[in-house]
């Protein structure tokens, strides 16, 4: 998509519903013009001061009152897209807002496309994409954890570690081509080895930085949790306990859930999403084993997986049929319905999933909650004093590393061959083109609008 960056846009900048007070963004060379010819006020809109608060009105095309405003002016290149910027602070009705947007509009701006400010920040060098993506992650942090997470990568200490590392490429890479450009000083075997110890550790340093996704990503969009059990386990009262409130469809009939229900529910800064599936048994019902289907994916993409027992029960096929289909997954295993006579014989279950415990509780009365989110949160293994270090939480990081560490694999083999040193210099040079993709340093319009289009209008 071909965006011309020297148009002035704007956006509305908060968002949608109504609110105490609503921002209307524009950037670009004509910002002050069109400010000059909406704006209403005892100072002038070409006497404002920079980055000072000015109360007037804003008036459409034809001269009609819309709001008494705020408006500001932050002249080119100190803003956040380093373009002449004005923002109008109004009254927080969309009706307004909407209003005060199309008389921008129609005084000479368009429409900002998702993201468009902040594009444009980067274009300018005032923020790399890591940055970027950085500041989208922030916007949508559904924790604290989350939130600190975003806030140490817009500050750029990711950017900053990707940096060091393709630094550190780059000398290596220089002396392999120095050594092609002067023969005469060609390298021996012992400098080979050298070389070739330099880019493991490179390697091993971004591979450590790779294996940080698994947690990066589920503090950025949560520790997905399916939960599993027969029919009647009691696997949406669970959830429903856990959420506080009555999310899912609870009765005696068996089957009553057929599709997923997810809830996201924070456990100490920590966001879980948890999925209620279909519960398992015999059935000749399609609808149902439908549901069953759903549940077995849900299973397979899940970070833990709550596996629930009828504690009132005694142990059965279908118990087995559970216990079967989350072999090699990461269980937390419950004995619901505590607060009834005891039935299961839970020697059934004990060492089949490793080294998980069943925990007793009851959603009917809440009992063994406590312990159960306690016990969720240490299969998370979600440890805070990782958020001093830098954490990856973009799958698109994540593959850019892993790719960089093949190459940086294929260098150190290509020496060990004894390959022309060409070979090695170029799988260098890819592994630098990777790491750089992370900060934008190597990039291309279909990457910048895969990554903008995710973005919210208006920033």
């Amino acid at each position: 998509m071909s965006i011309s960056n020297e148009d002035t846009i704007c956006a509305i900048a908060t968002p949608p519903g109504p609110g105490g007070i609503g921002v209307v963004r524009i950037s670009g060379p004509e910002s002050v013009s069109i400010l000059e010819r909406l704006w209403r006020g005892r100072v002038g809109s070409r006497n404002f001061e920079p980055r000072r608060l000015y109360l007037g009105s804003v008036i459409d095309s034809e001269g009609n009152f819309i709001d008494r405003i705020l408006a500001v002016w932050m002249p080119t290149p100190h803003t956040y897209t380093a373009q002449e910027m004005v923002e109008l602070s109004c009254h927080g009705s969309p009706v307004v807002l909407r209003r005060v947007f199309e008389a921008c509009i129609n005084c000479g701006a368009r429409p900002a496309g998702p993201g468009e400010f902040t594009r444009r920040a980067f274009i300018a060098g005032k923020l790399d994409l890591a940055q970027a993506e950085g500041v989208a992650d922030l916007i949508h942090a559904t924790s604290d954890r989350a939130a600190k997470v975003a806030a140490s990568q817009l500050e750029g200490r990711l950017s900053s570690k990707v940096s060091t590392m393709n630094e550190e490429l780059a000398r290596i890479r220089t002396f392999v081509e120095a050594t092609i450009d002067f023969p005469e000083e060609k390298l021996g075997s012992l400098d080979g080895e050298g070389v070739a110890k330099r880019i493991g550790r490179v390697a091993e340093t971004v591979q450590r930085l790779s294996e940080t996704f698994r947690e990066g990503r589920m503090i950025r969009d949560g520790v997905r949790v399916a939960i599993t059990g027969r029919v009647n386990a009691g696997k949406s009262s669970l959830l429903n306990r856990l959420v506080g409130c009555d999310r899912a469809l609870v009765h005696k009939s068996p089957g009553t859930t057929r599709d997923v229900v997810e809830e996201m529910i924070n456990l100490e800064g920590t966001p879980f999403r948890l999925r209620d599936t279909a519960g398992v048994r015999h059935s000749g019902c399609e609808v149902e084993a439908m549901g069953m289907k759903v549940a077995r994916l849900e299973i397979e993409q899940a970070d833990i997986v709550l596996v629930v027992f009828d504690g009132s029960q005694k142990f059965g096929e279908e118990d087995e049929a559970v216990l079967n289909g989350v072999r090699d997954k990461r269980a937390v295993v419950v004995v619901n319905k505590s607060d009834l006579p005891p039935e299961l014989d839970v020697s059934c279950i004990g060492g089949r999933l490793g080294d998980a415990q069943p925990l007793f509780v009851s959603a009917l009365t809440g009992q063994g909650l406590k312990k159960l989110s306690k016990k969720l949160l240490a299969v998370a293994a979600c440890d805070e004093g990782h958020l001093e270090g830098v954490v990856v939480t973009s799958a698109r990081h994540k593959a850019a590393l892993d790719q960089a560490v093949v190459e940086m694999g294929r260098a150190g083999h290509s020496i060990s061959e004894g390959w022309p040193l060409e070979c090695t210099a170029q799988h260098l040079a890819n592994a630098q083109d990777h790491l750089g993709s992370i900060t934008g340093a190597v990039t291309s319009e279909e990457l910048l609008d895969r990554i903008f289009s995710t973005f919210c209008i208006g920033k």
